[in-house]
């Protein structure tokens, strides 16, 4: 059940060459759910892995997750030098689940402005920060149940069977999930000269405190329990000291707002008016970017506890901060041929990538900053501690390789589509993706194998028709 209610007042006032608008407003969002959650059959329950059970899970009983707001946006348009320019100035402040334990209020300010220096050049600047709310699923997730055997004893007997489980019920919320922030500022050009446009823009965005997932190890006691009496026709009788206590490392999934990007790049379009003599007009794109994305939380590959016939006693624990950083530069040229008399239109469009590289990012010298055992808890290290003998066996094996940029040569990618117009307001459409099938491998640098570069050839055909008069 999504609730949305917008109140809004504006003001418009001019004084001389100068017009100024003023923008004040509230908004109320809820977000709940109210579904009856997970249903199954107790008595046939799903399937477990690696001990984790399931329980039925009413939806309902999470609480709603209501987020206020107010803005306030002043606009200006007039002239400078003789020259048109449009600024505004803002700020939001989101109020998330005011009032709650794990509420949070963030202001979000926001500036623009646009001046046109000459007839055909005009240049602009903006930047400002968002906020984006957690969702109810990360702010409360289900719990985690762990069930795992003390005692199974299976007869070919029905009434003598009996099994006995130990549970461990994990909550899986996290303490205080704070709002995703997202800050960027950009500087443009746009101009224009004998029926040609085009943009230049120059951006940089940064977003902390994404959402995401990791994965967290949960040490848990399970009693061994023997039978001390076996009555027929009936289950056994436990003896309620345990034969011994073992120790099992369940995992479970845990929302993090630990994940952090940062993107800068260039982007250019430009767009030429159709050539009369070949009716053909063409348009092109391109940009450069480059993405960092790392997450901050501490690494703990809590596989290896599931691995093998013997659990580990110990597992590393490595520093935040890895992730990866890519490369790319690419254009896009779109050419339309019409012919109006046949009802034709070809479009052919050529996407290059000139440049495509990425790289891991973080230590990759594969020396832990600690080690979880099988209780579950975090011991931290030096570096002079992880480097003594008894932590080698932690050490992550890493060769030079891995932290080599891959360089992937130029690539391209070929799409065409023929449109005929039909009788009746329909048109027909032939396209083909990747027309030419190119699909080249690239060998990788890093480690062994190959990639193949380019999606692989798909066309087909489309119908398009509008009912109803006009």
């Amino acid at each position: 059940m999504n609730g949305y209610a917008r109140l809004e007042a504006t003001r418009t006032a001019s004084n001389g060459r100068w017009r100024q608008t003023t923008v004040a407003g509230a908004e109320w969002r809820l977000d709940a759910n109210r579904g009856d959650g997970r249903r199954f059959d107790p008595l046939r329950p799903p399937r477990q892995n690696y001990g984790v059970g399931d329980r039925p899970d009413d939806f309902a009983a999470v609480r709603a997750q209501t987020q206020l707001a107010s803005y306030f946006e002043h606009r200006v348009r007039g002239l400078i030098a003789g020259r048109a320019l449009d600024a505004s100035a803002g700020a939001r402040l989101d109020a998330i689940d005011p009032g709650s334990a794990g509420g949070s209020a963030l202001v979000s300010p926001r500036v623009l402005a646009s001046w046109r220096v000459a007839p055909s050049l005009a240049l602009r600047v903006a930047g400002g920060t968002t906020a984006k709310a957690p969702t109810i699923s990360q702010r409360y997730p289900l719990p985690r149940y762990f069930d795992l055997v003390s005692f199974n004893y299976y007869p070919p007997t029905p009434p003598e069977r009996l099994v006995m489980f130990t549970t461990r019920v994990v909550d899986t919320r996290p303490a205080r999930l704070a709002a995703t922030r997202a800050s960027k500022a950009e500087a443009g050009v746009d101009w224009s000269w004998r029926g040609a446009t085009g943009t230049a823009t120059w951006f940089a965005e940064r977003t902390l405190g994404a959402f995401g997932s990791t994965r967290v190890p949960v040490g848990i006691e399970v009693p061994v329990l023997r039978a001390a009496a076996f009555p027929a026709g009936a289950p056994p009788v436990l003896d309620p000291t345990p034969v011994r206590v073992d120790s099992f490392v369940g995992l479970y999934d845990a929302p993090r707002a630990s994940r952090r990007i940062d993107t800068r790049g260039v982007e250019l379009t430009a767009d030429v008016p159709e050539w009369a003599a070949a009716r053909t007009s063409l348009s092109l794109g391109g940009g450069w970017f480059s993405t960092r994305a790392t997450d901050d939380d501490i690494e703990i590959p809590v596989e290896q506890f599931l691995s093998g016939t013997v659990q580990p006693a110990r597992v590393g624990v490595y520093a935040g901060g890895r992730g990866s950083q890519g490369d790319r530069l690419l254009t896009t040229l779109r050419l339309i041929h019409r012919a109006p008399d046949a009802g034709l239109a070809a479009t052919l469009i050529v996407q290059t990538t000139w440049w495509d590289s990425d790289r891991p990012l973080g230590r990759i010298d594969g020396i832990p900053v600690g080690y979880v055992d099988r209780s579950g808890t975090i011991t931290p290290l030096t570096r002079e501690q992880a480097s003594s003998p008894e932590f080698v066996p932690l050490r992550r094996q890493v060769t030079p390789l891995e932290g080599r940029w891959e360089r992937r040569p130029a690539l391209h990618l070929v799409n065409l589509r023929l449109t005929k117009t039909l009788p009746g307001h329909s048109q027909m459409a032939v396209f083909a993706n990747n027309a030419f099938a190119h699909l080249p491998l690239y060998q990788r640098q890093r480690q062994a194998g190959f990639e193949r570069r380019n999606q692989p050839q798909f066309f087909g055909v489309e119908f398009l028709t509008t009912l109803g008069r006009r």
